[in-house]
């Protein structure tokens, strides 16, 4: 699955992201896709699947 985040990702962002954390939020992403509203995650859900993602830029 890493290597289909690499490449769905955007070539512009390469080397701004590991490779882990890309697979992760495309795994959200697609979580958020599902056809049937409660299979989707709720904002709350989102929220703290994504924050530990973020980095702070040096």
């Amino acid at each position: 699955m890493e290597k289909n985040a690499m490449l769905l990702m955007d070539s512009s962002l390469e080397g701004r992201f590991e490779s882990e954390d890309a697979t992760k939020l495309l795994n959200l992403a697609s979580k958020c896709l599902q056809k049937n509203p409660e299979d989707r995650p709720d904002t709350e859900s989102l929220v703290s699947a994504a924050a530990p993602l973020q980095k702070l830029e040096e």
